[in-house]
């Protein structure tokens, strides 16, 4: 990443701060980072920026160069693919951002018992998803009715707030 995108990104954003965050990360290092990294790295940290990060009760490599499978809450394949996220009582406040959708081969999200105010709809969308669990957060509207639209076809079952969904 270089400076001159940063300024196409509004200030103040998660995503400014992530993509700021990159760009100085990097800029100190002198190693290759590869675009599908910078991706990856950029859609972590927005999620980290836009649940207020510096908050949470574990944020263990959260924003280092280590790799994402060593971050904490973060579950990865044998072939280092992040396949789920657990960041459940963990102190989350604000909002999953829109970027979560770049993790396209996640399976099971774990976000349940933290202070979330909201969550992207994409992450409905994701194609390999499976389970999703959302219970004992602080939502401003109700998700439940909005998310069963986008997901039933899809899952045979899920948890989202503390309602059971099935087919």
């Amino acid at each position: 990443p270089d400076k001159k995108h940063l300024y196409m990104i509004p200030c103040c954003t998660p995503q400014h701060f992530a993509f700021k965050w990159l760009v100085n990360k990097y800029k100190r290092t002198n190693k290759e980072i590869k675009n599908e990294e910078v991706l990856l790295k950029f859609t972590l940290s927005t999620i980290y920026y836009s649940t207020y990060g510096d908050e949470w009760v574990n944020r263990s490599n959260w924003l280092t160069t280590e790799e994402e499978c060593t971050w904490h809450g973060i579950i990865c394949s044998e072939d280092n693919v992040i396949v789920a996220l657990n960041l459940s009582n963990n102190n989350l406040v604000g909002r999953i951002s829109r970027e979560i959708r770049l993790l396209k081969s996640l399976k099971e999200v774990d976000l349940s018992n933290n202070e979330l105010k909201g969550i992207a709809e994409e992450i409905a969308l994701l194609p390999n998803m499976e389970a999703l669990w959302l219970y004992g957060n602080a939502f401003e509207d109700d998700i439940s009715e909005r998310f069963y639209g986008l997901m039933h076809k899809t899952y045979s079952g899920f948890i989202i707030s503390n309602i059971p969904v099935t087919e």
